[in-house]
């Protein structure tokens, strides 16, 4: 059994020369469901008035929220292997539901009636596909402030878990309707009671906030036609620059310099001086043989 290093033989071990540079980090952020980006974004403004608050009316609330949806949010990836034996892997799209006020944007327009019960809780009515989550930017909007509420609770959730929530109000309000749920909350109820709106006297479970609520996708401004219109814009300058560039790269710039200085240090400059000299004298020479011809006539 090898004995223990002591302490001096430790400090004794010289450091190379590399354990003396700076060390150099680089760190990826993660990726994916571990990432730290910021995917929902939102404002909320309340108001009330005093008669309001004496009346114990509820509160004037306007909320909007920007969801960014990433990919790994609605793909996931299945592996297949192939008959080589090399593995693929494919991702897959899950068809996770919108919640009820992204299935018909335009009832928070123009709301109408369902086409019965089982289409009012689901927002699809008869004959309509359900929309489901896809990857990009969706905006949400309220005027109600119990769905601003039942938004900041459901930012802690991912997207299947949402579509949970989404199913438990409509069973919920299926069952109240039967009158099954009309006395105490249930273990399921109370498992999300505090996620939502409470118990009203008479109505739904949780009330239908489609007339009050919106969720619509959003496409982002194309910068195409911009990028477009700056190529066409700097295309000449693009050419005058090629054009230059072969100018030089031809030599024609230092045949044009050449010829300039044989012609700058020839007699054709000092010619030119020479006569223009020569030119402006005469001028000035005329000038005073009519000024002295002007003198005589006035007998000066």
């Amino acid at each position: 059994m090898s004995a223990k290093p002591s302490r001096e033989d430790v400090q004794a071990v010289p450091r190379s020369l590399f354990s003396m540079l700076p060390n150099i980090y680089v760190l990826r952020p993660p990726q994916g469901k571990h990432s730290r980006k910021t995917d929902e974004r939102c404002f909320i403004y309340c108001a009330q008035s005093v008669v309001g608050r004496v009346n114990r009316q509820t509160p004037r609330c306007r909320s909007l929220c920007l969801r960014k949806v990433f990919v790994h949010e609605v793909y996931k990836a299945v592996a297949v292997r192939e008959a080589e034996g090399r593995r693929e892997v494919i991702p897959v799209k899950a068809q996770i539901p919108l919640p009820q006020e992204g299935q018909d944007p335009a009832a928070f327009f123009w709301p109408v009636g369902d086409d019965d019960d089982e289409g009012a809780g689901a927002g699809t009515g008869k004959g309509r596909e359900a929309r489901c989550w896809d990857a990009g930017w969706y905006l949400w909007y309220s005027r109600n402030p119990w769905a601003a509420r039942e938004r900041i609770n459901v930012m802690a959730m991912p997207l299947p878990v949402q579509a949970t929530w989404e199913a438990h109000k409509k069973g919920a309000n299926v069952k109240r309707a039967k009158g099954a749920g009309a006395g105490a909350l249930g273990q399921d109820e109370a498992r999300w009671s505090h996620v939502g709106p409470g118990m009203t006297r008479g109505g739904p479970l949780f009330p239908d906030l489609v007339g009050e609520t919106v969720l619509f996708p959003v496409e982002l401004p194309s910068f195409e036609p911009m990028q477009r219109m700056l190529t066409n814009v700097l295309a000449p300058a693009g050419r005058t620059l090629a054009l230059v560039a072969d100018t030089a790269k031809s030599g024609a710039f230092l045949q044009f310099s050449a010829r300039w200085w044989e012609k700058a240090t020839g007699p054709e400059p000092w010619t030119l001086a020479r006569n223009s000299i020569e030119k402006a004298r005469e001028v000035l020479k005329s000038w005073a043989d009519e000024g002295d011809e002007d003198d005589k006539r006035k007998g000066l």
